[in-house]
């Protein structure tokens, strides 16, 4: 029976007396530590996690627990655990191991063994970032129409306060202007019943009428023949030549 003391992804003793340094099986047949098999390296949706030796995709029901108290049960040259992972590995394959783990450059270990990816969950995930970059988009989207309509409210409200503004100068003057014709109605009945036959120029009789009536009628005498004479006198006779 052969068996590894250190973890065959993080190169870590196991310990016994901490869960999550026991060691445990994978599907793919390699034994590594609870932190290392529990540790999801797919997607969140999928629920699943993949070795990170061979890339064999797998669920958390699929890990097994080892037990490593009892010793071997055969005399055999291999009875003896060895005690450290460079005992099993050269130099350069536990570089590598390290390397592929830490997100460094692709090695032969971590290009060993992998699957495709299923066609359905493939798909899932290529709708998941669709739905995901047209929901970026209506967010932008959203975001700037909610600005143009704080700007145009902004707007509104200027233009309200503005109406109302004119509005109540508009009234103003017209306050004024019923004050003025009730005076200058008081001032005509005034003079009328002082002087009764007495014209006032540039007004007709009926100012009082028209104001009422919200309106002003303006009447033109016609002139004079005598007037009409001396304009016809002051007219030269035209050139005989």
């Amino acid at each position: 029976m052969y068996t590894l003391t250190v973890c065959s992804s993080c190169a870590e003793a196991y310990e016994s007396r901490a869960p999550g340094r026991t060691p445990h099986a994978l599907p793919c047949g390699h034994v590594v530590c609870l932190d290392c098999a529990r540790r999801p390296t797919l997607t969140p949706a999928t629920c699943m996690s993949k070795c990170g030796i061979c890339h064999v995709p797998y669920t958390k029901r699929d890990i097994y627990s080892l037990n490593f108290s009892h010793p071997s049960p055969t005399n055999g040259p291999a009875r003896h655990a060895p005690t450290t992972m460079t005992t099993v590995l050269p130099d350069s394959d536990t570089d590598l191991s390290y390397k592929s783990r830490n997100g460094g450059s692709t090695s032969r270990l971590a290009t060993q063994g992998t699957y495709p990816m299923n066609p359905t969950e493939y798909s899932s995930m290529a709708r998941i970032v669709e739905l995901e970059s047209r929901l970026a988009v209506r967010d932008n989207e959203l975001r700037d129409w909610r600005r143009q309509f704080d700007k145009n409210a902004q707007a509104l409200l200027i233009q309200l306060r503005e109406v109302r503004e004119l509005k109540s100068e508009v009234l103003d003057w017209w306050r004024r202007f019923q004050t003025k014709d009730l005076e200058l109605q008081a001032l005509r009945r005034a003079l009328t019943a002082q002087f009764p036959n007495a014209r006032l120029p540039g007004l007709p009789p009926e100012r009082s009428k028209s104001l009422n009536k919200s309106r002003i009628v303006t009447r033109h005498d016609p002139p004079e023949p005598s007037s009409l004479v001396r304009l016809s006198a002051s007219i030269p006779p035209p050139y005989n030549a």
